[in-house]
């Protein structure tokens, strides 16, 4: 906890002695909500306030609950680990739940070296659960369930989207029909423990990398945090998108020296890019085709969740990266 006395270890304060304040912190695209809080002897803490309301929501704060309360944060090795929980959780009649955290630090890293970094340490985290993932009632594929619901909305845009989007249209629509080989296939390439959504904004850099933010954790082949790092932290403005294909070879690069050291023998380069497109395309497709094509057809508003676009180049190159990805994956259609 950052500048907090040593003697305050688990146990001796509770979320309820944090308060209900604290500095909103931003960033985020969910109902969540991030504070940095004072703790009574001194130093600060995060309190992560989780929305239980929703489905989806519920689903994936229970989750992050099971993952702190589950042991499993002990296990977890130093290069990789995730914020210390500094009291038990605590869950208020409003129907949301509190987790009082470690504060880490500053996070967002957006430099290759520092990205590249975190990809070797997160080969400390795959190596440590590899091939004895932990098997648990909470735990989902890395990364929950595919969001079906939004299916019938992005292969309409596909439909209609013609003109926005080319030459891809046939192979998002191989896509959007596949997504149940795309779901069967990653839970038939599990190697470890996937983080589920390992990318700039849930990553604190430094001597190790601690992640954040561990409610998509479960099992997962290599490639697809690898995948999701370089994909979420491309969309989200953290890094440049024109250069998406250097950095996803520079992170398989740095994963691939560092899990060698610690396995004896990496995951292939083909390996790691399946898993990582295994993840892209299974999970990502909502983004770009349910959320992204339809305000570029001028269906809806552009999502609030989004970081300002720039225009059709921006949209040329996700259509491609994925029509790339389902051309690469193979036959797709029943």
């Amino acid at each position: 906890m950052r500048g907090a006395s040593k003697a305050v270890v688990m146990g001796t304060f509770s979320a309820e002695s944090a308060g209900q304040g604290g500095i909103l912190l931003p960033g985020g695209t969910t109902p969540n909500r991030v504070y940095r809080v004072a703790l009574p002897a001194g130093g600060t803490a995060i309190r992560k306030v989780l929305s239980l309301e929703t489905p989806e929501m519920r689903a994936q704060g229970e989750r992050e609950l099971s993952f702190y309360t589950s042991g499993l944060v002990a296990a977890l090795p130093s290069r990789c680990r995730a914020p210390r929980l500094l009291a038990p959780p605590l869950r208020r009649a409003n129907g949301t739940a509190e987790l009082l955290l470690e504060d880490v630090g500053a996070c967002g890293p957006r430099t290759l070296r520092a990205l590249c970094r975190a990809a070797a340490d997160l080969a400390h985290l795959h190596a440590t659960f590899w091939d004895r993932c932990p098997q648990a009632p909470w735990m989902l594929p890395a990364g929950g369930r595919i969001p079906y619901a939004s299916v019938a909305l992005a292969r309409s845009a596909v439909v209609a989207g013609a003109a926005v989007l080319g030459g891809e249209r046939r192979a998002l629509l191989s896509l959007l029909d596949g997504l149940d080989r795309l779901a069967a296939r990653r839970r038939s390439a599990v190697q470890t423990l996937g983080h589920g959504d390992y990318w700039s904004a849930n990553l604190a850099v430094g001597s190790h990398t601690v992640a954040l933010d561990w409610s998509d954790t479960g099992p997962a082949a290599a490639g697809e945090d690898l995948g999701v790092m370089a994909w979420t932290t491309v969309w989200f403005g953290k890094y440049p998108w024109r250069r998406y294909e250097a950095l996803l070879t520079a992170l398989f690069a740095a994963y691939q020296r560092e899990a060698g050291a610690l396995l004896g023998r990496a995951p292939s380069l083909d390996a790691l890019r399946e898993g990582a497109e295994l993840a892209i395309a299974s999970r990502f497709f909502a983004w770009a085709l349910a959320e992204e094509l339809p305000a570029a057809l001028g269906w809806r508003s552009p999502s609030p969740r989004w970081p300002r676009r720039r225009g059709p180049a921006f949209t040329s190159w996700w259509a491609g990266a994925l029509g790339g990805m389902a051309g690469r994956l193979g036959p797709l259609r029943a």
